[in-house]
């Protein structure tokens, strides 16, 4: 998820989220630190996703 300002401008990224009976309770990385990370690494070829290629196996069989 992403933290939206008032203008529709990114502002964080969701990095964990805990949900209960009482209600919601997320964190929120200041996008400003990681966007030298994310403009080091937004070329770089996705990973292949193996986990999910095992679930599609699995419910296959």
């Amino acid at each position: 998820g992403a933290a939206i300002n008032s203008t529709g401008k990114v502002i964080g990224i969701t990095s964990q989220a805990h949900s209960d009976l009482l209600g919601t309770l997320g964190y929120i990385i200041n996008i400003s630190s990681v966007t030298n990370w994310v403009n080091q690494n937004k070329n770089n070829t996705a990973q292949t996703n193996t986990l999910l290629n095992r679930l599609v196996e699995f419910t296959k069989g």
